[in-house]
């Protein structure tokens, strides 16, 4: 008679794809009943009676079936059924359930195996409560302490069960802990099960963002050869410096910069840096986003008198000048995060005009999702820029920041110092050995793969039309034309405090107040082409007025010269000869104003001290005193002759000049 598999589903009849155990890891007395055991299964899974597996087995048929259940249930752990893991002799495969009940006498803690549990199962708004306070769960409707400790925790769950009307008799309360010790099982089992909300909540946000990383899944495209793939991103330069800008005159504007950035461009298959663009800007933007990108493109060595080749052979950083072969070469995905500057419109819309490429943006301050780049940006910044001695450190509690600001200004620390050390740093990596590339350099594994066809490397670069007139570094901007017909101001539009106008525009007064769409060549800024925005109809080139015409700034620059300015400005004194007069004659009236007040002053106290005088001689004489009594005429008071002192005018007074007179009664 033989045995319907009933117990095994028919998804899972094929034993050789159940998980196992290592046999060489189990013992000799657990390896022998584990062969047993698998051997019954295997002859179930045959149609063996049971009677012919128990004597080869020796194990019954209630046995089998048992095994058999414990085999085909589903794991959470492992995603998955235990498969001949349940073979294993004490191997628990589910939690523990607790079945006697639990009465008021203390008997030690093994007595208690299962209690927590099912006190929790009783009273399911306590678990819910417990959960909710230690994971943060409850919406935005609930406060949360910010990291509730164990012992807070496990105060609160005391209270709970006091408010149901538990005892000291009654579980946890009859306990030495109360139940404190499976309090902190049950909230390490929580972290250990509740993923990416246990970790924000328990570890804080920046925890919980990587929880993508190292969790054994490969990524879904993969980069399997160079220029398939590369990385933008952008680094914090934090030494403190100061930006020399030097103006048509050969004047020089010094302004101090705490920090600024450097964008780098980095090849994904070999790690090498072949993009970068210096950007002396608060915050990247879309003019430093292209500006890197179009970096790899030229293979020109940097001129001699450029501080970018101070510290490297030939003028040579990127690889696409220690590699002329690399001209103009593409690429097949960009990966950016969604930064202002990677998002902008005319980013986007010139890389992918341009190269072709598709753009990936991923989130930001998500080191993980551009590991390389990250790490590259690491290297960098220790192998130069934080041994400045006007560094601020990696943090505000960085003990190598020393008054940076100070620093900066007394050793006269300037941006073309540090862009120096930076391309320096770039060359020096890109010709550094790799334990990842098994001890080869960046440029030595992409100068393989050009030799070797088997790497995959296609020569891929921009059509040679597009090169001649290559709009990568056109910045497109709306504008309105103005002018005025009545004065006879000839129509124009002004961009970055500059007027263009051309022969076309000055002579289409129909267009005074209407909008046009410019592009702007970011490395040369008076270079500018107009075209109408409602027909798109071509205006042509457009020439600065005045002085701008032959100026040479970039965009970046025209920017930084005028914040510069107007700092400049800011610093000057104002010398004023029309203020200055006016001044000096109100400080003048206001001088002899207080001398008249001041000589008024010193008389009239002068001529109440003479009257006091007069007042007490009267009263000791007894014969005046008389007179006055009989004829009852009070005396005349005496007065002080004042004549204008002679030095009023400035404040001092002859008080010689100064005599009583005598007025008859």
């Amino acid at each position: 008679m033989t045995n319907v598999k009933t117990l095994i589903p028919i998804s899972l009849q094929d034993l050789s794809l159940w998980p196992k155990p290592d046999l060489n890891s189990l013992p000799e007395h657990i390896r022998s009943l584990y062969l047993r055991r698998k051997l019954a299964i295997e002859g179930y899974a045959r149609d063996e009676s049971y009677k012919a597996i128990e004597e080869k087995t020796e194990l019954n048929q209630k046995e089998v079936r048992r095994l058999i259940r414990r085999c085909t249930a589903f794991s959470e752990s492992i995603g998955q059924i235990w498969g001949f893991f349940a073979l294993i002799p004490n191997a628990r495969i589910s939690s523990y359930e607790r079945r006697s009940p639990i009465d008021g006498i203390y008997r030690g803690r093994g007595a208690y195996a299962g209690a927590f549990e099912k006190l929790l199962e009783k009273y399911p708004d306590v678990r819910e409560k417990i959960d909710s306070e230690f994971l943060k769960k409850g919406g935005g409707k609930q406060i949360f302490e910010a990291r509730v400790t164990l012992r807070n925790l496990h105060d609160q769950f005391k209270s709970t069960l006091k408010e149901k009307g538990l005892t000291e008799d009654d579980y946890p309360f009859n306990t030495n802990d109360v139940a404190y010790r499976s309090l902190c099982s049950y909230c390490r089992s929580l972290s250990h099960r509740g993923g990416k909300v246990a970790m924000r909540a328990r570890a804080g946000m920046d925890a919980a963002n990587r929880d993508p990383v190292g969790n054994g899944k490969e990524r879904l495209i993969r980069c399997l050869r160079p220029y398939s793939s590369v990385q933008l991103d952008y680094l914090k330069v934090d030494a403190a410096s100061i930006i020399m800008i030097k103006n048509s005159h050969d004047e020089w504007l010094e302004v101090l910069v705490a920090r600024w950035y450097i964008g780098l461009l980095v090849e994904e298959d070999s790690g090498a840096i072949i993009g970068a663009h210096a950007a002396f800007e608060m915050n990247p933007s879309g003019d430093t986003a292209l500006e890197v990108v179009d970096s790899c493109l030229r293979s020109k060595p940097f001129d001699s008198d450029d501080c970018r080749s101070e510290y490297v052979d030939e003028g040579k950083a990127l690889v696409v000048q220690m590699m002329p072969e690399l001209e103009y070469q593409t690429f097949s995905s960009l990966k950016v995060d969604r930064g202002w500057a990677n998002s902008a419109t005319d980013v986007v819309n010139n890389i992918m005009d341009t190269f072709g490429c598709s753009i990936c943006f991923g989130p930001t301050y998500s080191w993980w999702k551009r590991d390389l780049i990250e790490r590259i940006n690491g290297q960098l910044t220790r192998r130069g820029l934080q041994r400045f001695p006007s560094t601020y450190g990696s943090s505000p509690h960085d003990t190598k920041k020393d008054k940076p600001g100070e620093t900066a200004k007394k050793l006269k620390i300037k941006i073309t110092d540090l862009v120096a050390v930076v391309y320096g740093a770039i060359r020096e990596m890109n010709e550094a050995r790799k334990d990842n590339l098994e001890h080869s350099s960046p440029i030595t594994v992409l100068r393989s793969a050009l030799k070797n066809p088997k790497r995959g490397f296609f020569h891929q670069p921009i059509p040679r039309k597009m090169q001649e007139g290559l709009q990568l570094l056109a910045a497109v901007d709306e504008r309105i034309v103005a002018g005025n017909i009545e004065k006879n101001v000839k129509p124009y539009f002004s961009s970055g405090g500059w007027r263009y106008t051309n022969i076309t525009l000055a002579n289409s007064w129909h267009l005074v107040g209407k909008k046009i769409i410019i592009y702007t060549n970011r490395r040369l800024c008076r270079n500018v082409l107009a075209y109408v925005k409602d027909t798109g109809e071509p205006l042509g080139p457009m020439q600065p007025i005045g002085w701008p015409r032959d100026s040479v700034m970039t965009l970046a620059e025209r920017k930084m010269m005028a914040r510069a300015g107007v700092r400049e400005r800011g610093k000057d004194i104002p010398h004023d000869s029309l203020n200055r007069h006016v001044a000096e004659k109100i400080n003048r009236i206001q001088r002899e104003k207080k001398g008249a007040a001041e000589a008024l002053k010193i008389a009239k106290h002068l001529t109440d001290k003479k009257r006091a005088k007069k007042e007490e001689a009267f009263s000791n004489d007894p014969v005046i005193h008389e007179e006055s009594i009989g004829s009852q005429e009070e005396p005349k008071a005496e007065y002080c002759e004042v004549q204008e002192p002679s030095g009023a005018g400035n404040g001092v007074f002859d008080t010689s000049q100064m005599r009583p007179i005598r007025r008859k009664r």
